[in-house]
């Protein structure tokens, strides 16, 4: 949070604290404690460092109009028996997606992609047929052979996701009923463990 500001008009003041704090359980004040310089007739100055630090929880509601969190800071000064209480509010700008991560395949995919398979492997379909691909020629395909066969089509490694994180992926499909499937899997162990993420792709024909 930035460092606060005090201002007197009049005579000027030494010896002033602030203890911030907010009634909002999600927002957390960890560093709540700041001081001031002495601060001379008609002139503003800044904390000291270290300022306040606030924390906000990743899932504090942001609607489309904005959010505030509510704080208040006691301002206590040297030789006031009472500290001055003053309760504003702190606005929030809504939220901004941004990606950690996004490929097109356009011209070629970006490294980290990994397919292998027992009997084939998955490969880069270079086509204009809207049905088959969003980008403007390219998309993993892999045929339906008359054979049993696994594939596998791992991308790259996603490192430090924040809270909240989304993986977002356009595919189309087109299987049979009770033969074909697949699954959508994840691992937080450099692969040791994999973990499916529950969508039965058996049970849609064609999407």
């Amino acid at each position: 949070m930035r460092s606060a500001a005090a201002f007197d008009r009049e005579n000027g003041v030494s010896g002033r604290t602030g203890v911030l704090s907010s009634p909002a359980s999600s927002v957390i004040v960890p560093l709540n404690t700041a001081t001031w310089p002495d601060i001379g007739p008609g002139s503003q100055e800044n904390s000291e460092a270290p300022h306040f630090d606030l924390q906000i929880d990743p899932a504090y509601p942001c609607d489309a109009s904005g959010q505030s969190v509510p704080l208040t800071l006691l301002v206590y000064t040297e030789g006031s028996e009472r500290p001055q209480v003053l309760d504003f509010e702190l606005p929030l700008g809504n939220p901004v997606p941004f990606s950690l991560f996004e490929d097109d395949l356009e011209p070629a995919p970006l490294p980290g992609w990994i397919y292998f398979s027992p009997s084939a492997a998955w490969t880069l379909k270079n086509s204009t047929d809207p049905q088959h691909n969003t980008s403007p020629t390219h998309s993993w395909f892999v045929p339906n052979w008359d054979f049993e066969a696994t594939t596998v089509l791992r991308s790259p490694v996603f490192e430090d996701l924040p809270l909240n994180a989304r993986l977002r992926f356009q595919h189309r499909f087109k299987t049979e009923n009770d033969k074909d499937g697949g699954v959508l899997e994840y691992t937080i162990d450099a692969g040791a463990s994999w973990h499916d993420i529950n969508y039965d792709l058996a049970n849609d024909t064609e999407k």
